[in-house]
C-alpha cells in the first residue's frame, strides 16, 4: 500500500486514556482513521517524524468501541508497527494515533498505512507450481508475511516466510530460489502436507545469491517450500 502522510496539528483529545501508556502520558491531541478488512490478518505501519513518539491504538465496533490493539514501542521517531490477526473481512476498524509524549511535539507528523500479507503467506495457501524440464522463475515477495514457526537454517530467522507446493512428476527434482540485492534466500521443503516431514533447508548464502537443491521424490507426492531470509 501507498503510507498517507497525517499531522497531529490542530488535533484535540477525543479520548482520555490509553491501555499502552502511562497515565501522566495521556494524549492530548489525537486523529483518527480507519480501514475495512480485506484479509484476516492485516500489518499497520506507522512512521513519525523525527519528534514524534507515536502511539496508535486500534478498535473494533466503532470509535473509541474495543480496544483490540495498542502499539507504543518504538519511542521518539522510532516506527510503530502491528500485525493483527482474526479480523473479520468486510468489518471496519478505527485506528487512533497520538504522541506518547507530555506536550506537543514540534514536528507532529507521520504516514500510516494498512497492508494485507501475501496470499501465500500460510502454507494451505501455498502457490502451486509446476514442474518443468527448463527453468521458469516465478516472481515472489515476502513483504509483510508473518511467521508460520517454521524451524529456520543458515543462520535465518524466519520471521517472514512465504509458501509454495509442487507435485512430483519425477523421481529428481530441482528447487532454485535465486535473492533480489536485500534477500538472503533460505528455504525448507516438507514432504505431503504442510506439516511433513522436513525434507531439507537450505541457506547460508548471502544477500542476491542463488540457493539450489536436488532431492529424490515420489511421483505423485506433494511437496510445500518454505522461502525465507
Amino acid at each position: 500500500g501507498t503510507p498517507l502522510a497525517g499531522t497531529l496539528v490542530g488535533a484535540s483529545q477525543s479520548l482520555v486514556g490509553a491501555p499502552c501508556t502511562a497515565p501522566s502520558n495521556t494524549p492530548i491531541q489525537d486523529v483518527w482513521y480507519n480501514f475495512t478488512a480485506t484479509n484476516s490478518t492485516q500489518v499497520i505501519t506507522v512512521v513519525p517524524s523525527g519528534t514524534l513518539n507515536a502511539v496508535f491504538q486500534v478498535y473494533s465496533t466503532s470509535c473509541g468501541g474495543t480496544s483490540i490493539n495498542c502499539t507504543d514501542a518504538g519511542g521518539i521517531g522510532g516506527t510503530e508497527t502491528t500485525t493483527l490477526t482474526g479480523l473479520s473481512v468486510g468489518s471496519t476498524y478505527w485506528i487512533r494515533v497520538y504522541s506518547a509524549s507530555i506536550g506537543v511535539p514540534a514536528t507532529p507528523t507521520f504516514t500510516i498505512v494498512v497492508e494485507s500479507p501475501p496470499s501465500n503467506d500460510n502454507c494451505v495457501n501455498a502457490i502451486s507450481l509446476t514442474p518443468t524440464s527448463t527453468c521458469t522463475p516465478l516472481t515472489g515477495c515476502d513483504f509483510q508475511a508473518t511467521n508460520s514457526g517454521i524451524t529456520p537454517c543458515g543462520g535465518a530467522t524466519a520471521d517472514e516466510d512465504v509458501w509454495y507446493s509442487f507435485t512430483a512428476t519425477g523421481t529428481t527434482h530441482t528447487v532454485q530460489v535465486s535473492g533480489s540485492a536485500y534477500f538472503d534466500p533460505v528455504f525448507n521443503v516438507y514432504s505431503g502436507s504442510c506439516a511433513g516431514a522436513l525434507v531439507g533447508c537450505i541457506g547460508g548464502g548471502s544477500p542476491g545469491s542463488t540457493q539450489s537443491y536436488s532431492f529424490a521424490t515420489t511421483i505423485g507426492t506433494t511437496y510445500y517450500i518454505s522461502v525465507y531470509d
